[in-house]
C-alpha cells in the first residue's frame, strides 16, 4: 500500500507540475496577447488619424483642382476676349497740384472705365489745401483762398488734387 500511494503521489506531483507549467505558459501567452492588443489598438488609432488627414488632404486637393480649373477657364475666356497683357498699353498717371473745378471734372470723367480702357487708381486725394499747408492752432492764420465767384470765373487753384494710377488702353 505504501508503494501504491507513493506512485500515486508521484503521479499527482508530476501532473501538478505539468498543469502548473501549462498555467504559467497560459499566463505568459495572455500577457503577450494583452500587450499586442494594446499595441494594435494604438496603431488603429494612429491609422484612423492618418486616414482622416488623408481625407482632409483629398478635399483640399479637389478644391485646389477646382480653383485651378476655374482660373484656366477664366484665362481662356480672357484670351478669347483679347484681355491679354500684350494687347493693352499701360500709361502711368500722376497729378499733384492745384486744379480748377472744370479741370477736376474733366479728369474725373477720364478716369471712368470704358470698353477699351480702364483706369486703376493707386492714390486719390482731394483737399482745399495741399497737405503740407495745413495750419496748426498755434501758428499764424493764413487767409483761405477765395472760392470761385458765381460768374463762372475759375481760378487755377480751386482745389488740390493728388491722383496717381495707371491707364490700361486696348491696342
Amino acid at each position: 500500500m505504501f508503494v501504491g500511494r507513493s506512485r500515486r503521489n508521484m503521479l499527482c506531483f508530476f501532473l501538478g507540475m505539468v498543469l502548473s507549467c501549462f498555467l504559467l505558459w497560459g499566463c505568459l501567452l495572455l500577457s503577450g496577447s494583452v500587450r499586442n492588443w494594446k499595441v494594435l489598438k494604438r496603431e488603429i488609432r494612429l491609422a484612423r488619424a492618418d486616414l482622416e488627414k488623408l481625407r482632409i488632404m483629398r478635399k483640399r486637393i479637389a478644391k485646389r483642382r477646382r480653383m485651378i480649373a476655374r482660373a484656366q477657364r477664366f484665362i481662356k475666356d480672357a484670351v478669347s476676349l483679347g484681355l491679354t497683357p500684350g494687347r493693352w498699353d499701360q500709361y502711368d498717371v500722376e497729378i499733384n497740384g492745384p486744379v480748377s473745378f472744370l479741370q477736376l471734372r474733366e479728369i474725373l470723367m477720364q478716369t471712368a472705365t470704358g470698353n477699351n480702357y480702364y483706369f486703376e487708381p493707386l492714390v486719390f486725394y482731394l483737399a482745399k489745401h495741399p497737405p503740407e499747408e495745413k495750419t496748426s492752432p498755434d501758428s499764424a492764420k493764413v487767409g483761405e483762398p477765395e472760392p470761385a465767384s458765381m460768374s463762372n470765373k475759375l481760378e487755377k487753384g480751386d482745389i488740390f488734387l493728388r491722383l496717381k494710377g495707371k491707364f490700361l488702353v486696348r491696342k
